[in-house]
Protein backbone atom coordinates (compact mmCIF):
# COMPACT_ATOMS: atom_id res chain seq x y z
CA UNK A 1 0.00 0.00 0.00
CA UNK A 2 1.29 3.17 -0.82
CA UNK A 3 2.40 5.64 1.88
CA UNK A 4 0.86 9.17 0.56
CA UNK A 5 2.78 11.15 3.07
CA UNK A 6 6.31 9.69 1.82
CA UNK A 7 5.10 10.77 -1.78
CA UNK A 8 4.09 14.06 -1.28
CA UNK A 9 7.66 14.25 0.89
CA UNK A 10 9.14 12.68 -2.18
CA UNK A 11 8.04 15.57 -4.17
CA UNK A 12 7.79 18.35 -2.28
CA UNK A 13 11.92 18.04 -2.38
CA UNK A 14 11.73 18.59 -5.89
CA UNK A 15 10.08 21.96 -5.26
CA UNK A 16 6.29 20.86 -5.90
CA UNK A 17 3.42 22.47 -4.40
CA UNK A 18 -0.24 20.54 -3.67
CA UNK A 19 -3.49 22.58 -2.50
CA UNK A 20 -6.93 21.60 -3.19
CA UNK A 21 -9.67 24.27 -4.66
CA UNK A 22 -13.45 22.94 -4.96
CA UNK A 23 -12.11 19.70 -4.07
CA UNK A 24 -10.28 19.45 -6.83
CA UNK A 25 -5.98 18.56 -6.77
CA UNK A 26 -4.14 21.29 -7.65
CA UNK A 27 -0.62 21.50 -7.99
CA UNK A 28 2.57 23.50 -9.41
CA UNK A 29 6.04 22.33 -9.71
CA UNK A 30 9.45 23.30 -11.27
CA UNK A 31 10.20 22.59 -14.86
CA UNK A 32 11.50 19.08 -15.75
CA UNK A 33 11.25 17.82 -11.63
CA UNK A 34 7.48 15.89 -11.47
CA UNK A 35 8.57 12.59 -14.11
CA UNK A 36 5.72 10.97 -16.30
CA UNK A 37 6.08 8.12 -13.13
CA UNK A 38 5.51 10.75 -10.61
CA UNK A 39 2.19 12.32 -12.80
CA UNK A 40 0.63 8.57 -13.52
CA UNK A 41 0.78 8.31 -9.46
CA UNK A 42 -1.01 11.80 -8.76
CA UNK A 43 -3.39 10.30 -11.05
CA UNK A 44 -3.74 6.99 -9.46
CA UNK A 45 -3.96 7.53 -6.17
CA UNK A 46 -5.80 11.47 -6.48
CA UNK A 47 -8.60 10.70 -4.21
CA UNK A 48 -6.41 9.31 -1.30
CA UNK A 49 -4.11 12.53 -1.68
CA UNK A 50 -7.03 14.82 -1.77
CA UNK A 51 -8.15 13.28 1.96
CA UNK A 52 -4.88 13.77 2.90
CA UNK A 53 -4.48 17.11 2.73
CA UNK A 54 -7.86 18.00 3.97
CA UNK A 55 -6.84 16.29 7.00
CA UNK A 56 -3.59 18.02 7.21
CA UNK A 57 -4.30 21.39 5.59
CA UNK A 58 -3.60 24.43 7.66
CA UNK A 59 -5.81 27.17 8.24
CA UNK A 60 -6.03 29.66 5.60
CA UNK A 61 -4.01 32.58 5.58
CA UNK A 62 -6.45 35.77 5.59
CA UNK A 63 -6.18 39.01 6.02
CA UNK A 64 -5.45 40.74 9.42
CA UNK A 65 -8.32 43.15 11.30
CA UNK A 66 -7.43 46.71 10.37
CA UNK A 67 -7.63 47.63 14.36
CA UNK A 68 -5.59 44.73 15.23
CA UNK A 69 -2.61 46.85 16.00
CA UNK A 70 1.17 46.19 14.79
CA UNK A 71 1.82 43.04 13.57
CA UNK A 72 4.36 40.86 14.94
CA UNK A 73 7.45 39.40 13.21
CA UNK A 74 7.78 36.45 11.92
CA UNK A 75 10.20 33.62 13.93
CA UNK A 76 12.62 34.09 11.12
CA UNK A 77 12.74 38.01 11.15
CA UNK A 78 12.44 37.88 15.02
CA UNK A 79 16.22 35.65 14.79
CA UNK A 80 17.69 38.37 12.84
CA UNK A 81 16.29 41.14 14.33
CA UNK A 82 17.36 39.76 17.59
CA UNK A 83 21.32 39.47 15.59
CA UNK A 84 21.21 42.29 14.59
CA UNK A 85 19.99 43.94 18.40
CA UNK A 86 23.64 41.53 19.72
CA UNK A 87 25.57 43.56 17.23
CA UNK A 88 25.57 44.99 13.60
CA UNK A 89 26.06 42.21 10.99
CA UNK A 90 26.76 44.56 8.11
CA UNK A 91 26.60 43.25 4.84
CA UNK A 92 26.58 39.47 5.92
CA UNK A 93 22.44 39.45 5.65
CA UNK A 94 22.62 42.08 2.87
CA UNK A 95 21.09 40.01 -0.76
CA UNK A 96 22.55 41.29 -3.86
CA UNK A 97 21.26 40.78 -7.15
CA UNK A 98 22.09 41.54 -10.47
CA UNK A 99 20.59 42.07 -13.99
CA UNK A 100 22.57 43.20 -17.18
CA UNK A 101 20.29 44.59 -19.52
CA UNK A 102 21.50 45.30 -23.08
CA UNK A 103 19.39 47.12 -25.59
CA UNK A 104 16.85 50.07 -26.02
CA UNK A 105 15.88 50.80 -22.04
CA UNK A 106 13.11 52.58 -20.89
CA UNK A 107 14.24 54.32 -17.54
CA UNK A 108 11.12 55.67 -16.56
CA UNK A 109 9.11 52.36 -17.19
CA UNK A 110 11.95 50.74 -14.95
CA UNK A 111 11.47 53.02 -12.17
CA UNK A 112 7.80 52.77 -12.29
CA UNK A 113 7.61 49.40 -12.35
CA UNK A 114 10.07 48.62 -9.20
CA UNK A 115 7.62 51.71 -7.56
CA UNK A 116 4.96 49.85 -8.30
CA UNK A 117 6.36 46.83 -6.77
CA UNK A 118 7.28 48.42 -3.56
CA UNK A 119 3.65 49.92 -3.91
CA UNK A 120 2.04 46.11 -3.80
CA UNK A 121 4.24 44.94 -1.32
CA UNK A 122 3.71 45.51 2.21
CA UNK A 123 6.94 44.25 2.95
CA UNK A 124 9.21 46.43 1.03
CA UNK A 125 7.81 49.58 3.61
CA UNK A 126 7.81 47.94 6.46
CA UNK A 127 10.55 49.27 9.29
CA UNK A 128 10.58 47.24 12.90
CA UNK A 129 10.64 48.98 15.95
CA UNK A 130 9.65 48.68 19.41
CA UNK A 131 5.94 48.21 20.88
CA UNK A 132 5.97 47.44 24.56
CA UNK A 133 9.14 46.24 25.21
CA UNK A 134 8.41 43.52 21.92
CA UNK A 135 9.48 44.44 18.45
CA UNK A 136 6.77 44.87 15.74
CA UNK A 137 6.11 45.02 11.96
CA UNK A 138 5.73 48.99 10.99
CA UNK A 139 4.34 49.50 8.10
CA UNK A 140 4.78 52.66 6.38
CA UNK A 141 1.46 54.03 4.12
CA UNK A 142 3.88 54.96 1.00
CA UNK A 143 7.81 54.45 0.64
CA UNK A 144 9.71 56.13 -2.49
CA UNK A 145 12.29 54.20 -3.51
CA UNK A 146 14.34 55.81 -5.87
CA UNK A 147 17.18 54.35 -8.44
CA UNK A 148 20.83 55.68 -7.75
CA UNK A 149 22.38 55.91 -11.51
CA UNK A 150 26.33 55.59 -11.82
CA UNK A 151 27.88 55.51 -14.97
CA UNK A 152 31.60 53.77 -15.63
CA UNK A 153 31.61 54.29 -19.42
CA UNK A 154 34.53 53.95 -21.11
CA UNK A 155 37.01 52.37 -23.34
CA UNK A 156 39.06 49.59 -21.32
CA UNK A 157 36.98 46.94 -20.26
CA UNK A 158 38.76 45.21 -17.46
CA UNK A 159 38.58 48.93 -15.84
CA UNK A 160 34.89 49.08 -16.61
CA UNK A 161 34.60 45.59 -15.22
CA UNK A 162 36.54 46.79 -11.68
CA UNK A 163 34.77 49.97 -11.51
CA UNK A 164 31.18 48.07 -11.91
CA UNK A 165 32.79 45.73 -9.02
CA UNK A 166 33.58 47.99 -6.72
CA UNK A 167 30.17 49.31 -6.75
CA UNK A 168 28.04 46.59 -6.45
CA UNK A 169 30.64 45.92 -3.27
CA UNK A 170 29.68 49.60 -1.47
CA UNK A 171 26.24 49.23 -2.37
CA UNK A 172 26.10 45.69 -0.74
CA UNK A 173 28.21 46.74 2.38
CA UNK A 174 25.99 49.77 2.81
CA UNK A 175 24.20 48.80 6.13
CA UNK A 176 20.34 49.08 6.53
CA UNK A 177 18.98 50.73 9.16
CA UNK A 178 16.06 48.25 10.33
CA UNK A 179 14.01 51.17 12.53
CA UNK A 180 13.96 54.12 9.50
CA UNK A 181 14.32 51.50 6.17
CA UNK A 182 13.20 51.60 3.51
CA UNK A 183 14.96 47.62 3.15
CA UNK A 184 15.72 47.56 -0.34
CA UNK A 185 18.05 49.87 -2.60
CA UNK A 186 18.17 50.22 -6.53
CA UNK A 187 21.22 51.39 -9.04
CA UNK A 188 21.11 51.94 -12.50
CA UNK A 189 25.04 51.46 -14.05
CA UNK A 190 25.41 52.59 -17.23
CA UNK A 191 28.10 51.26 -19.42
CA UNK A 192 26.56 53.09 -22.42
CA UNK A 193 23.72 53.63 -24.34
CA UNK A 194 22.71 50.14 -25.06
CA UNK A 195 24.29 48.42 -22.02
CA UNK A 196 22.93 48.79 -18.15
CA UNK A 197 23.23 46.71 -15.25
CA UNK A 198 20.48 46.83 -12.44
CA UNK A 199 21.85 46.30 -9.28
CA UNK A 200 19.01 45.07 -6.59
CA UNK A 201 20.26 45.22 -2.50
CA UNK A 202 17.74 43.81 0.09
CA UNK A 203 17.95 42.91 3.68
CA UNK A 204 17.10 38.93 4.04
CA UNK A 205 14.84 40.05 6.81
CA UNK A 206 12.07 41.02 4.12
CA UNK A 207 13.10 38.83 1.35
CA UNK A 208 14.19 35.07 0.37
CA UNK A 209 15.80 33.26 -2.71
CA UNK A 210 11.77 32.94 -3.91
CA UNK A 211 11.10 36.10 -3.65
CA UNK A 212 13.12 37.06 -6.09
CA UNK A 213 11.58 35.40 -8.33
CA UNK A 214 8.42 36.85 -7.30
CA UNK A 215 10.07 40.30 -7.64
CA UNK A 216 11.24 39.23 -11.36
CA UNK A 217 8.22 38.17 -12.78
CA UNK A 218 6.30 41.45 -11.19
CA UNK A 219 8.96 43.41 -13.11
CA UNK A 220 8.83 42.21 -16.28
CA UNK A 221 5.11 42.72 -16.00
CA UNK A 222 4.78 46.03 -14.88
CA UNK A 223 7.63 47.43 -17.12
CA UNK A 224 5.39 45.99 -20.02
CA UNK A 225 2.37 48.48 -18.58
CA UNK A 226 0.23 45.19 -17.64
CA UNK A 227 -1.93 45.71 -14.99
CA UNK A 228 -1.53 43.09 -11.50
CA UNK A 229 -4.36 41.35 -9.83
CA UNK A 230 -4.47 42.66 -6.20
CA UNK A 231 -2.37 40.78 -3.83
CA UNK A 232 -5.17 38.08 -1.52
CA UNK A 233 -2.44 38.80 1.36
CA UNK A 234 0.55 40.36 2.71
CA UNK A 235 3.89 39.05 5.03
CA UNK A 236 2.67 40.78 8.00
CA UNK A 237 -1.23 38.68 7.86
CA UNK A 238 1.25 35.37 7.17
CA UNK A 239 3.24 36.53 10.31
CA UNK A 240 0.31 36.60 12.57
CA UNK A 241 -1.09 33.14 10.96
CA UNK A 242 2.18 31.92 11.81
CA UNK A 243 2.15 32.74 15.33
CA UNK A 244 -1.48 31.47 15.98
CA UNK A 245 -0.62 27.99 14.21
CA UNK A 246 2.67 27.71 16.69
CA UNK A 247 -0.18 28.39 19.42
CA UNK A 248 -2.23 25.46 18.55
CA UNK A 249 -1.59 21.67 19.23
CA UNK A 250 -0.97 21.27 15.67
CA UNK A 251 2.36 21.04 15.82
CA UNK A 252 2.90 19.03 18.69
CA UNK A 253 3.92 15.91 16.63
CA UNK A 254 6.10 17.84 15.27
CA UNK A 255 7.99 19.00 17.97
CA UNK A 256 8.17 15.69 19.12
CA UNK A 257 10.08 14.80 16.08
CA UNK A 258 12.35 17.02 16.09
CA UNK A 259 13.36 16.67 19.79
CA UNK A 260 14.36 12.84 19.17
CA UNK A 261 15.69 13.51 15.83
CA UNK A 262 18.69 15.70 17.37
CA UNK A 263 18.62 14.13 20.74
CA UNK A 264 22.26 13.70 21.44
CA UNK A 265 23.47 15.33 18.27
CA UNK A 266 27.10 16.50 17.69
CA UNK A 267 27.56 20.56 17.90
CA UNK A 268 29.03 20.52 14.24
CA UNK A 269 31.15 18.67 11.81
CA UNK A 270 34.96 19.35 13.24
CA UNK A 271 36.46 19.76 9.89
CA UNK A 272 40.56 20.10 10.33
CA UNK A 273 41.16 24.00 10.16
CA UNK A 274 43.80 26.11 8.82
CA UNK A 275 43.16 28.54 11.28
CA UNK A 276 41.79 28.47 14.97
CA UNK A 277 38.45 29.39 15.06
CA UNK A 278 38.30 32.95 16.66
CA UNK A 279 35.86 33.48 19.68
CA UNK A 280 33.48 35.37 17.79
CA UNK A 281 32.41 34.93 14.12
CA UNK A 282 33.45 37.67 11.81
CA UNK A 283 31.39 36.46 9.39
CA UNK A 284 34.32 36.50 6.78
CA UNK A 285 33.82 34.59 3.60
CA UNK A 286 35.08 33.84 -0.18
CA UNK A 287 33.66 32.19 -2.99
CA UNK A 288 34.28 29.26 -5.03
CA UNK A 289 32.96 27.55 -8.27
CA UNK A 290 32.36 23.74 -8.48
CA UNK A 291 30.62 22.04 -11.06
CA UNK A 292 29.50 18.86 -11.96
CA UNK A 293 29.76 17.60 -15.37
CA UNK A 294 26.52 16.62 -17.50
CA UNK A 295 27.33 12.84 -18.10
CA UNK A 296 28.12 12.64 -14.06
CA UNK A 297 24.75 14.74 -13.31
CA UNK A 298 22.50 12.17 -15.31
CA UNK A 299 24.52 9.06 -14.13
CA UNK A 300 23.62 10.60 -10.24
CA UNK A 301 19.58 11.26 -11.45
CA UNK A 302 19.86 7.41 -12.74
CA UNK A 303 21.20 5.92 -9.84
CA UNK A 304 18.73 8.18 -7.24
CA UNK A 305 15.86 7.35 -9.47
CA UNK A 306 16.43 3.60 -9.67
CA UNK A 307 16.02 3.89 -5.97
CA UNK A 308 13.51 6.26 -5.05
CA UNK A 309 15.23 8.95 -4.11
CA UNK A 310 16.03 12.74 -6.05
CA UNK A 311 19.50 13.97 -7.06
CA UNK A 312 19.40 15.99 -3.73
CA UNK A 313 19.32 13.08 -1.74
CA UNK A 314 22.17 11.84 -4.03
CA UNK A 315 24.32 14.88 -3.55
CA UNK A 316 23.53 15.06 0.14
CA UNK A 317 24.75 11.35 0.28
CA UNK A 318 27.85 12.22 -1.66
CA UNK A 319 28.32 15.54 0.70
CA UNK A 320 27.98 13.38 3.80
CA UNK A 321 30.49 11.34 2.63
CA UNK A 322 33.25 13.66 2.17
CA UNK A 323 32.33 15.39 5.41
CA UNK A 324 32.76 12.23 7.23
CA UNK A 325 35.82 10.79 6.16
CA UNK A 326 37.05 15.16 6.48
CA UNK A 327 36.18 14.85 10.25
CA UNK A 328 36.72 11.39 11.10
CA UNK A 329 33.13 11.49 12.46
CA UNK A 330 29.33 9.29 11.57
CA UNK A 331 27.13 11.54 12.80
CA UNK A 332 26.92 14.59 10.25
CA UNK A 333 24.58 17.31 10.93
CA UNK A 334 23.72 20.23 8.42
CA UNK A 335 21.47 22.21 7.66
CA UNK A 336 19.33 23.03 4.23
CA UNK A 337 17.08 25.73 3.31
CA UNK A 338 12.96 25.00 2.15
CA UNK A 339 10.73 27.59 0.92
CA UNK A 340 8.45 27.32 4.04
CA UNK A 341 5.64 28.42 2.04
CA UNK A 342 2.77 26.02 3.14
CA UNK A 343 -0.22 27.51 1.39
CA UNK A 344 -1.10 28.48 -2.08
CA UNK A 345 -1.96 32.21 -1.31
CA UNK A 346 1.52 32.83 -0.12
CA UNK A 347 3.17 31.36 -2.90
CA UNK A 348 3.14 35.46 -4.81
CA UNK A 349 4.47 37.15 -1.97
CA UNK A 350 7.61 38.76 -1.08
CA UNK A 351 8.98 38.41 2.39
CA UNK A 352 11.21 35.84 4.36
CA UNK A 353 9.56 32.58 4.20
CA UNK A 354 12.46 30.42 3.95
CA UNK A 355 12.59 28.00 6.54
CA UNK A 356 15.78 25.94 7.75
CA UNK A 357 15.79 22.19 8.35
CA UNK A 358 18.73 20.03 10.39
CA UNK A 359 19.38 17.11 8.36
CA UNK A 360 21.38 14.46 10.62
CA UNK A 361 22.79 11.00 9.24
CA UNK A 362 24.62 8.21 10.80
CA UNK A 363 27.06 6.90 8.65
CA UNK A 364 28.38 4.43 11.40
CA UNK A 365 28.76 0.16 10.20
CA UNK A 366 30.79 1.07 6.83
CA UNK A 367 27.90 0.46 4.82
CA UNK A 368 27.53 0.67 1.16
CA UNK A 369 26.54 3.76 -0.53
CA UNK A 370 22.68 2.45 -1.41
CA UNK A 371 22.74 1.83 2.23
CA UNK A 372 23.83 5.73 2.93
CA UNK A 373 21.63 6.28 0.28
CA UNK A 374 18.44 4.70 2.10
CA UNK A 375 19.38 6.50 5.13
CA UNK A 376 19.57 9.88 3.47
CA UNK A 377 16.35 9.40 2.15
CA UNK A 378 14.59 8.70 4.78
CA UNK A 379 16.09 11.35 6.93
CA UNK A 380 15.19 13.98 4.11
CA UNK A 381 11.37 12.44 4.06
CA UNK A 382 10.52 12.61 7.41
CA UNK A 383 12.14 16.24 7.92
CA UNK A 384 10.10 17.01 5.06
CA UNK A 385 6.82 15.99 7.10
CA UNK A 386 7.88 18.02 9.72
CA UNK A 387 8.98 21.16 7.57
CA UNK A 388 6.57 23.24 9.46
CA UNK A 389 8.33 24.21 12.65
CA UNK A 390 10.09 26.98 12.31
CA UNK A 391 14.44 26.47 12.93
CA UNK A 392 14.17 29.37 15.62
CA UNK A 393 11.50 26.82 17.29
CA UNK A 394 13.88 23.70 16.88
CA UNK A 395 16.59 25.57 18.83
CA UNK A 396 14.32 26.58 21.38
CA UNK A 397 13.50 23.03 21.96
CA UNK A 398 16.61 21.48 21.66
CA UNK A 399 18.41 24.22 23.64
CA UNK A 400 22.14 24.30 22.22
CA UNK A 401 25.15 25.66 23.75
CA UNK A 402 25.13 29.58 22.99
CA UNK A 403 28.47 30.03 21.37
CA UNK A 404 29.06 32.61 19.46
CA UNK A 405 31.83 30.85 17.36
CA UNK A 406 29.50 28.98 15.61
CA UNK A 407 25.88 28.40 13.91
CA UNK A 408 23.58 26.93 16.56
CA UNK A 409 22.84 23.23 16.08
CA UNK A 410 25.23 22.82 12.57
CA UNK A 411 27.96 24.96 10.73
CA UNK A 412 27.64 23.26 7.10
CA UNK A 413 24.68 24.37 4.63
CA UNK A 414 23.72 22.51 1.81
CA UNK A 415 21.36 23.43 -0.98
CA UNK A 416 20.20 22.16 -4.34
CA UNK A 417 18.50 24.92 -6.12
CA UNK A 418 14.62 24.40 -7.51
CA UNK A 419 12.98 27.37 -7.27
CA UNK A 420 10.27 28.06 -9.80
CA UNK A 421 10.91 30.17 -12.88
CA UNK A 422 10.74 33.60 -12.20
CA UNK A 423 12.47 34.88 -15.81
CA UNK A 424 12.94 38.39 -16.65
CA UNK A 425 12.21 39.44 -20.05
CA UNK A 426 11.86 43.08 -20.84
CA UNK A 427 10.58 44.27 -24.05
CA UNK A 428 13.88 45.41 -26.47
CA UNK A 429 15.91 44.34 -24.04
CA UNK A 430 18.46 41.12 -23.88
CA UNK A 431 17.96 40.25 -19.81
CA UNK A 432 20.42 38.00 -18.08
CA UNK A 433 21.49 37.74 -13.98
CA UNK A 434 24.75 38.26 -13.10
CA UNK A 435 26.83 36.68 -10.39
CA UNK A 436 27.47 39.35 -7.67
CA UNK A 437 30.76 39.27 -5.64
CA UNK A 438 30.34 38.12 -2.30
CA UNK A 439 33.07 38.71 0.74
CA UNK A 440 30.86 37.49 3.34
CA UNK A 441 29.66 33.86 4.63
CA UNK A 442 26.85 32.91 7.33
CA UNK A 443 28.45 29.38 8.12
CA UNK A 444 31.59 27.75 8.04
CA UNK A 445 31.18 26.21 4.64
CA UNK A 446 27.75 26.47 2.17
CA UNK A 447 27.51 23.97 -0.59
CA UNK A 448 24.76 25.97 -2.97
CA UNK A 449 24.27 24.11 -6.26
CA UNK A 450 21.77 24.41 -9.04
CA UNK A 451 20.79 21.87 -11.47
CA UNK A 452 20.96 23.28 -14.85
CA UNK A 453 21.16 22.02 -19.01
CA UNK A 454 24.97 21.21 -18.83
CA UNK A 455 24.81 19.27 -15.27
CA UNK A 456 25.12 20.58 -11.67
CA UNK A 457 26.90 23.50 -10.96
CA UNK A 458 27.57 25.89 -7.71
CA UNK A 459 29.57 27.92 -5.62
CA UNK A 460 31.00 26.77 -2.10
CA UNK A 461 30.85 29.89 0.12
CA UNK A 462 33.37 29.25 2.96
CA UNK A 463 34.57 31.42 6.42
CA UNK A 464 38.40 32.80 5.09
CA UNK A 465 39.01 32.71 9.07
CA UNK A 466 38.92 28.91 8.64
CA UNK A 467 39.85 27.60 5.52
CA UNK A 468 42.54 28.53 2.73
CA UNK A 469 41.28 28.31 -0.81
CA UNK A 470 43.76 25.75 -1.63
CA UNK A 471 41.82 23.59 0.99
CA UNK A 472 38.36 24.05 -0.09
CA UNK A 473 39.60 23.14 -3.78
CA UNK A 474 41.42 20.10 -2.40
CA UNK A 475 37.45 19.00 -0.88
CA UNK A 476 35.63 20.18 -4.31
CA UNK A 477 37.82 17.42 -5.73
CA UNK A 478 37.13 14.74 -3.59
CA UNK A 479 33.22 15.43 -4.01
CA UNK A 480 33.46 15.00 -7.72
CA UNK A 481 35.45 12.15 -7.28
CA UNK A 482 33.16 10.34 -4.51
CA UNK A 483 30.20 11.08 -7.00
CA UNK A 484 31.92 9.84 -9.76
CA UNK A 485 33.11 6.38 -7.83
CA UNK A 486 29.44 5.92 -6.58
CA UNK A 487 27.82 6.55 -9.84
CA UNK A 488 29.92 3.68 -10.94
CA UNK A 489 29.70 0.93 -8.23
CA UNK A 490 26.69 2.40 -5.32
CA UNK A 491 26.81 -1.05 -4.32
CA UNK A 492 30.59 0.08 -2.95
CA UNK A 493 30.89 -0.05 0.99
CA UNK A 494 31.68 3.65 1.90
CA UNK A 495 35.51 2.76 3.06
CA UNK A 496 36.62 1.27 -0.09
CA UNK A 497 34.97 4.50 -1.88
CA UNK A 498 38.10 6.69 -2.60
CA UNK A 499 38.18 10.12 -1.96
CA UNK A 500 41.92 10.98 -4.21
CA UNK A 501 41.80 11.60 -8.04
CA UNK A 502 44.52 10.71 -10.37
CA UNK A 503 47.17 13.28 -9.40
CA UNK A 504 46.51 13.74 -5.70
CA UNK A 505 47.02 9.40 -5.60
CA UNK A 506 50.49 9.84 -7.80
CA UNK A 507 51.41 12.67 -5.27
CA UNK A 508 50.21 10.35 -2.36
CA UNK A 509 51.76 7.27 -3.59
CA UNK A 510 54.96 7.98 -5.81
CA UNK A 511 55.91 11.62 -4.92
CA UNK A 512 55.27 11.18 -1.37
CA UNK A 513 56.94 7.55 -1.29
CA UNK A 514 60.26 7.52 -3.41
CA UNK A 515 61.67 4.96 -1.61
CA UNK A 516 64.84 5.08 -4.43
CA UNK A 517 66.14 8.44 -2.60
CA UNK A 518 68.78 7.93 -0.77
CA UNK A 519 68.23 9.55 2.72
CA UNK A 520 70.56 10.17 5.69
CA UNK A 521 70.48 8.02 8.99
CA UNK A 522 69.16 10.85 11.08
CA UNK A 523 66.04 11.12 13.38
CA UNK A 524 63.44 13.80 13.08
CA UNK A 525 64.87 16.00 15.95
CA UNK A 526 68.14 15.45 14.86
CA UNK A 527 66.90 16.76 11.04
CA UNK A 528 65.05 19.63 13.02
CA UNK A 529 68.44 20.64 14.92
CA UNK A 530 70.25 20.78 12.04
CA UNK A 531 68.09 23.32 10.22
CA UNK A 532 68.15 25.38 13.29
CA UNK A 533 71.46 25.75 13.31
CA UNK A 534 71.93 26.72 9.71
CA UNK A 535 69.06 28.83 9.66
CA UNK A 536 67.68 30.03 12.72
CA UNK A 537 66.14 33.49 10.97
CA UNK A 538 64.28 31.19 8.39
CA UNK A 539 60.50 31.02 9.07
CA UNK A 540 59.73 27.86 10.25
CA UNK A 541 55.56 28.25 10.78
CA UNK A 542 52.60 30.55 9.62
CA UNK A 543 49.41 30.20 11.35
CA UNK A 544 47.55 33.86 10.19
CA UNK A 545 49.37 36.75 10.39
CA UNK A 546 51.82 35.51 12.96
CA UNK A 547 55.01 33.53 12.17
CA UNK A 548 57.86 31.81 13.69
CA UNK A 549 61.40 31.03 13.22
CA UNK A 550 63.35 27.73 13.53
CA UNK A 551 64.99 29.45 16.67
CA UNK A 552 61.99 30.92 18.28
CA UNK A 553 60.05 27.07 17.60
CA UNK A 554 63.20 25.88 18.78
CA UNK A 555 62.99 27.77 22.13
CA UNK A 556 59.82 27.24 22.58
CA UNK A 557 60.07 23.01 22.67
CA UNK A 558 62.90 23.20 24.80
CA UNK A 559 60.53 25.36 27.30
CA UNK A 560 57.70 22.82 27.01
CA UNK A 561 60.45 19.92 27.25
CA UNK A 562 61.96 21.54 30.91
CA UNK A 563 57.98 22.03 32.05
CA UNK A 564 57.69 18.29 31.20
CA UNK A 565 60.58 16.99 32.77
CA UNK A 566 59.62 19.08 35.75
CA UNK A 567 56.08 16.88 35.93
CA UNK A 568 58.03 13.45 35.92
CA UNK A 569 58.42 12.85 32.37
CA UNK A 570 61.67 11.41 31.19
CA UNK A 571 63.34 9.85 28.33
CA UNK A 572 61.04 7.04 26.41
CA UNK A 573 57.76 8.45 28.55
CA UNK A 574 55.15 8.51 25.80
CA UNK A 575 52.94 11.42 26.11
CA UNK A 576 50.11 12.64 24.03
CA UNK A 577 49.25 15.93 22.33
CA UNK A 578 45.68 17.53 21.46
CA UNK A 579 47.08 20.83 19.80
CA UNK A 580 45.28 23.14 17.22
CA UNK A 581 46.20 24.97 14.75
CA UNK A 582 47.62 27.77 16.94
CA UNK A 583 51.11 28.33 19.26
CA UNK A 584 49.19 30.33 21.64
CA UNK A 585 49.88 27.70 24.53
CA UNK A 586 53.42 26.95 23.88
Amino acid sequence: MINIAELLSDMDARGAQFWIEKDRLHYSAPKDQLTTADIHSLREHKNQIIEFLKGTAATAVSQRAADGGPPPLSYAQTRLWALEQIEPLGEVYNSCFGISLKGKLDSKSLASAVQGIVDRHEVLRTVFTMVDESPVQTIMPSVVVPIAREEVVGSDQNDRQTRMIDIVKRERAKPFDLSLGPMLRVTLIRVDEHDHVLILVLHHIICDGWSMTVFARELSSLYAGANLPALAVQYADYAIWQREQLRGVSLAKQEQWWKTALLGAPEGVDLPLDRSRPQRQSFNGAQMDIIIPGPLSEKLIELGRARGATLFMVLLAGFKLVLARWSNQTDIVVGTPIAGRPRRELEDLIGFFANTLVLRTDLSGDPTFDDLLKRVRENCLDAYSNQDLPFERVVELINPKRDLSRHLLFQIMFALGNMPTGKLALPELEVSQLAMPNASSKFDLTLNLVETSNGVSGIIEYSTDLFDASTIERMAGHLVQVLEEVAREPSMPLARISMLGQGERELVLKQWNDTAREVQEQTLVELFEAQVEATPQAVALVCGEQELSYGELNARANRLAHVLIARGWGQRTLWGCAWSAAWRWW
